[in-house]
């Protein structure tokens, strides 16, 4: 049979005569017509070539390595083309596949892998039977996890039948292919016919594994001291420094997230995959905290400060301070009690709600408590500063100071300072003296001396709440500024009506005149029903007392409920003041300090 125009042919012979005459009964012509190519390798023990016309020679310049099996009389032959030029080597796992799925009998692998040793030539590897014509088909492979299955399509023989949709699905079946199917990759392999590349058609689902519970913390836990700034302006306040976290009750303090038990997996083959469960977490333990029905969330019982030590969360509504309160602590605003344990410098600021204990001195410093201030040493105003409290002030003294209480002032000396009390003020210690200044008590005022030899000018006033009068001083001078610009007004409003102009712009600015002047009328009635009040309580007042242990200087001035008694001559000992038949009577004293 002469082989067709442009083929390639690989031949063997005993010898070089006998092959060129095979060549040219092959293709039927001279020998000197055709191309021959000896690649490297081949059967040393045989004489063989590749030939094709010489004109054709070009054409398999390159050439991938590729086979070819022949069913002959005499068994079943295979030829091995070796690559040329810059063609791609043969596989051989590529070549034992395709034979086995030619199911040749009597397959003698050996001469196989003996013609790839080769590289190239021609074999024997099976006796003589009938070509088992292959039809396209459709290997499975199953990831070793179960959690992907590739599918290759493998070629047909020519004439071979192709793949149906229904043999590719009892193909999956058999490799347990039951879940996560991607029908449209299957479909598009079979339709595209793309051989030998394995295509991942399906996938199972993975597990996701739970998340562990977490805790959220809602406040900060580290502090450094930093300095306050404002974000608008810029500025910088150094006295307003970054060392603890305020908080107020029923602030949320902790929260926790649950962990979740995740989500089972499902492999190619229907295998559930079980996840790894989220590890909880618990609320860490506190102090003065309280937590929700379900255990996820701490909130503070208290107000004042939260710190998170050793693991603890620790809620306080009592901040203390274990040095001097200067520069490097900062101003204090604490929504709870403030204890410090030394001294507080000039110029610094402590404001809380509750009680303030200092276990130093103060100097002119501004202090304000809604409970109690105590003060261990004393207080040194310089003039300035001031301390008040809405409970007690306990002081040991107070010089050149200013301070207030609601309730009572208790100290043992008191020197040219103004001293406001709304309740009683107690000068009984071992020196218990008032020298200078002013003393003003809603009630009483007990001194064991008030004033000295030298005559200081000091005075007492009791029987009216310091606060009262102040606020009462503060209406008067209100109600004289707003009376002084109502007068303005009427002015205004005169000289519109008689002055000539557009009717419109005349009415306009007539309205906004008496718009004011209405609302300043409003303020005056409100102003003036408070004033009369105060002053009501004010003249009614006549429960004040003074006592005095010891003696009061000449030089002293004592009031009591607008009442006054300045104490001129003599020196006066052990005596009581009061309101007596509308003045200022004096008896002996008759204060006990059981009564205190």
């Amino acid at each position: 049979m002469l082989e067709a125009e442009g083929t390639l042919k690989l031949l063997t012979a005993e010898t070089e005569e006998e092959l060129l005459r095979v060549a040219e009964e092959r293709f039927g012509r001279p020998a000197e017509t055709l191309k021959q190519i000896r690649p490297e390798g081949g059967d040393p023990g045989k004489t063989a070539a590749l030939f094709c016309p010489a004109e054709y020679g070009t054409s398999f310049e390159i050439m991938d390595a590729c086979f070819h099996l022949f069913f002959e009389e005499d068994g079943v032959f295979l030829e091995l083309f070796p690559p040329l030029g810059d063609g791609k080597a043969l596989n051989p796992d590529t070549l034992i596949d395709y034979l086995r799925r030619k199911n040749l009998t009597g397959l003698e692998l050996e001469s196989v892998r003996k013609l790839l040793g080769y590289d190239w030539g021609r074999e024997k590897i099976a006796p003589p039977q009938e070509e088992k014509c292959l039809g396209e088909e459709i290997r499975i492979e199953v990831a070793p996890d179960e959690m992907s299955a590739s599918a290759e399509l493998l070629p047909p023989d020519p004439g071979g039948a192709p793949l149906s949709r229904e043999e590719a699905g009892r193909a999956l079946r058999t490799a347990k292919v039951t879940e996560g199917l991607d029908t449209e990759r299957l479909e598009t392999l079979l339709r595209e016919k793309t051989y030998g590349l394995p295509v991942i058609v399906a996938q199972g689902r993975p597990t996701q594994d739970g998340t562990d519970g977490e805790l959220t913390f809602h406040f900060n836990r580290t502090h450094e001291g930093t300095p306050w700034e404002d974000v608008e302006s810029g500025k910088v306040d150094f006295k307003r420094l970054d060392w603890i976290e305020r908080i107020r009750e029923g602030d949320l303090l902790v929260s926790r997230t649950l962990a979740t038990p995740g989500t089972p997996g499902l492999t190619v083959t229907g295998r559930t995959l079980t996840p790894r469960a989220g590890r909880e977490c618990r609320l860490p333990r506190g102090q003065k905290v309280r937590y929700d029905e379900k255990l996820t969330r701490m909130y503070a019982a208290v107000s004042g400060k939260v710190d998170f030590n050793n693991d603890v969360v620790q809620v306080s509504d009592v901040y203390d301070i274990n040095s001097d309160l200067d520069m490097s602590v900062g101003n204090v605003d604490f929504d709870g009690s403030v204890v410090v344990h030394g001294n507080v410098i000039a110029k610094m600021k402590i404001r809380a709600t509750g009680d303030v204990t200092i276990y130093g001195g103060v100097q002119d410093a501004v202090i304000e408590a809604g409970g109690d201030v105590t003060i261990v040493n004393g207080l040194q105003g310089r003039g300035t500063g001031l301390v008040t409290a809405q409970g007690t002030l306990t002081v040991k003294f107070i010089e050149q100071g200013r301070a207030q209480a609601q309730v009572a002032v208790k100290a043992d000396e008191v020197v040219y300072s103004e001293v406001n009390c709304g309740g009683d003020v107690y000068l009984t210690g071992k020196h218990g003296s008032v020298l200078g200044g002013v003393i003003r008590a809603g009630h009483m005022v007990v001194a064991q001396t008030v004033g000295a030899p030298s005559h200081p000018r000091t005075k007492i006033e009791v029987g009216l709440d310091p606060q009262i009068v102040k606020r009462s001083r503060s209406l008067a001078e209100s109600l004289s500024e707003l009376r002084r610009k109502l007068e303005e007004l009427q002015k205004i409003s005169n000289y519109l009506m008689g002055k000539a102009m557009d009717s419109e712009e005349k009415g306009e600015k007539v309205r906004q005149v008496l718009t004011t002047r209405l609302e300043y009328m409003q303020k005056v009635r409100s102003m003036e029903a408070e004033y009369d009040e105060l002053q009501s309580r004010l003249e009614g007042a006549s429960d004040g007392v003074i006592h005095i242990l010891d003696t009061v200087y000449p030089g002293a001035t004592l009031e009591i409920s607008n009442q006054s008694y300045p104490v001129s001559g003599n020196p006066i000992r052990n005596a009581t003041f009061r309101i007596l038949e509308k003045e200022i009577g004096m008896t002996a004293c008759s204060y006990s300090k059981r009564r205190k």
